[in-house]
């Protein structure tokens, strides 16, 4: 995503998930409080009297534009931009079930076709897992590497035939 404040173009990678959130979330503050529109996803917004509609507008805008459709179809009813805020929060924050569901939906969806090398895909399945193992879902090694083998090309036949 490319973002305009100021003359200065800031470039940064949009919201695509649970993997992203944390860091996409950091960046989307930054750019909030660069435009004076942080209030907007603070609590105190909704009730204090320095509600303004164009504030939220911003705000709105900048959360908007700065998620991919998966991401965006969950908020895309919200009125407000403190209302985004708590719908991505509650959805890929760590703690939630959503997150734990989106995490090994994502596991189950990598493929070694998904990446430039074996290193890219192996460095994945391992991030996930380990985020996995983080929040007390354990998964076996034996079925982890099972589930590699099984999910690599059919260039990989030889050398998977000699591992079973």
């Amino acid at each position: 995503m490319e973002f305009n404040n100021s003359s200065k173009l800031i470039n940064f990678e949009k919201l695509k998930g649970q993997l992203n959130y944390k860091i996409w979330k950091m960046r989307i503050l930054a750019i909030l409080i660069a435009n004076n529109c942080e209030e907007t996803i603070e609590d105190s917004f909704l009730t204090g009297p320095a509600f303004l509609a164009s504030l939220n507008k911003k705000a709105k805008l900048i959360i908007t534009l700065s998620v991919e459709d998966g991401p965006l179809i969950q908020i895309k009813d919200c009125k407000l931009a403190w209302d985004q805020w708590g719908a991505l929060n509650k959805l890929y924050c760590l703690s939630s079930f959503n997150a734990e569901f989106l995490l090994l939906k994502e596991l189950f969806e990598t493929t070694l076709s998904n990446f430039n090398s074996m290193e890219e895909f192996l460095n994945r399945v391992k991030y996930l897992t380990n985020s996995l193992d983080s929040k007390s879902i354990k998964i076996p090694k034996q079925l982890i590497i099972a589930w590699i083998l099984n999910n690599l090309s059919s260039n990989y036949e030889s050398f998977i035939t000699s591992v079973t």
